[in-house]
Parts: C-alpha cells; sequence; structure tokens
C-alpha cells in the first residue's frame, strides 16, 4: 500500500539524515513493523526503522541522538540501531524480533537487503522468548496497575499494552505454523481460532485503541481485569505447548 504522502516525506528526510551522518558506513535502513505492511495506516500506523552500520560507537549514538526530537517530530519512532555482528548472531537470542525483521520489513535504503537473509528460528527458541515475553508483560501490567493513582493514566496503560503485544501474538501463530496475517484485528481473530478461545478483551482493548469503539472510565477499568486475565491464559497456554 502507498505510503502518504507525509509519511513517506518523513522517511524520506530519515534517510537523507542518516546518509549525510555516516555515509558508506550506513548499510541497510529499512521501515518495518505495521507501516511495512498491507495493513498499514496512514498517519496511524507506527513508523518504525531499523539501521544497520558497520559498527557502532558512542559517537554514532551521539550523532542520532541530536536528531531524534527532529524525526519525532515527523512521527518516526526512535530507530533500532544494529551493526552487522550484532545482527548476525541476533537470531538465536531473539528470535520473535529477527522473524518480524525478516517478514515484514520495506528497505528504504542499502545495496544489498540483510533482513532478507536472515533464516526462520527454531520452534524451541522461538517458543522460549515467547514465554518471556508474555510473562514479562504480565508481571510489568501488574506493577504499572499498582503505581497509578486511582484511574489517572489507565487508558494510556492500556494503549502501550495494545502497542507492544502485536509481535507476540504474531508469534504464537508462528509458533503453531500457521499464517501470520497483518492486521492486528485479523492476528486475533486467527488466534482465537487456533485453540477454539476467543480473545474477546484483547479484540475490544484493539477497537477502542484503533478509535472503532468508545469507553468510559468505568468500562476501561473493567477491560483492563479482562485483558490482564486474557495475559495470564496466554501465558498458560504457552506453557502447555
Amino acid at each position: 500500500m502507498p505510503l502518504d504522502q507525509r509519511d513517506a516525506a518523513a522517511l524520506d528526510t530519515l534517510v537523507a539524515d542518516c546518509r549525510r551522518l555516516f555515509g558508506e558506513r550506513l548499510l541497510a535502513l529499512a521501515l518495518y513493523g505495521e507501516a511495512a505492511t498491507a495493513a498499514y495506516r496512514p498517519l496511524v500506523s507506527p513508523l518504525e526503522t531499523v539501521l544497520v552500520l558497520d559498527r557502532i560507537g558512542i559517537a554514532d549514538l551521539r550523532a542520532l541522538r541530536a536528531r531524534v526530537k527532529a524525526w519525532q517530530r515527523l512521527r518516526l519512532d526512535v530507530p533500532l540501531v544494529l551493526d552487522r555482528e550484532h545482527l548476525a548472531g541476533a537470531r538465536d537470542v531473539f528470535p520473535l524480533e529477527m522473524l518480524e525483521l525478516h517478514e515484514r520489513h520495506r528497505l528504504l535504503h542499502g545495496a544489498d537487503d540483510p533482513f532478507a537473509a536472515l533464516g526462520p528460528p527454531s520452534a524451541s527458541q522461538l517458543r522460549l522468548e515467547l514465554e518471556e515475553q508474555l510473562r514479562g508483560k504480565l508481571l510489568h501490567l501488574r506493577a504499572s496497575y499498582l503505581a497509578l493513582a486511582g484511574r489517572d493514566g489507565l487508558p494510556e496503560l492500556l494503549r502501550a499494552v495494545g502497542t507492544t503485544l502485536d509481535v507476540v501474538l504474531r508469534g504464537l501463530l508462528a509458533l503453531a505454523g500457521r499464517p501470520r496475517p497483518d492486521g492486528a484485528a485479523d492476528v486475533l481473530r486467527a488466534l482465537g481460532e487456533l485453540d477454539g478461545v476467543p480473545l474477546a478483551a484483547l479484540t475490544r482493548l484493539d477497537r477502542w485503541t484503533s478509535g472503532e469503539q468508545r469507553l468510559t472510565a468505568g468500562e476501561l477499568d473493567e477491560l483492563f481485569a479482562a485483558v490482564h486475565d486474557e495475559l495470564a491464559a496466554l501465558v498458560g497456554r504457552i506453557e502447555r505447548r
């Protein structure tokens, strides 16, 4: 799907900045995630990017940091920064993230595409990280909820859940050997069909975060409880695989 003109211009700015900062040391720069797929939503989908350098030093990070605020004003997320060595060894340690980069990316700069060359992880590697991610997100969700003063901040907490779960939910489908749709709603539907247990709370959360459904403060509190329970159930499901 073609990008909105403003999103495309933002990415052009990023490419130009990185080429100016690093020259031939910039081996690749790619858009990844939802914005690189048919599920792209103009001016809504996060503009997630990853750049690969020949090596990374503190001077490189400082140069990038000086541009981050300007990029964020253009809706660009802080880029993921890798070097050749890290990318070569990351598949065993971060199989979920490398699978996402392999399957959902669009090369913006580079003579070669290092993400296309990433092979699929083993099922054991994928399962281990999925359990770690789900358990970590559940613990973080509980801690964040306890830190809230009353209901203040609950909408932000729920939005954060929605934006960080997509990769994990797609990973669960990959572990089961099922096709991985691009859209969040389709992913949730496919997961519900996988075990015959519809993810009603996470589906409702997706509808709320996308603006399809409006909820009162009390309904958001009820939604949090249901999302918590579904995450706990997903932990149980991954343990049984």
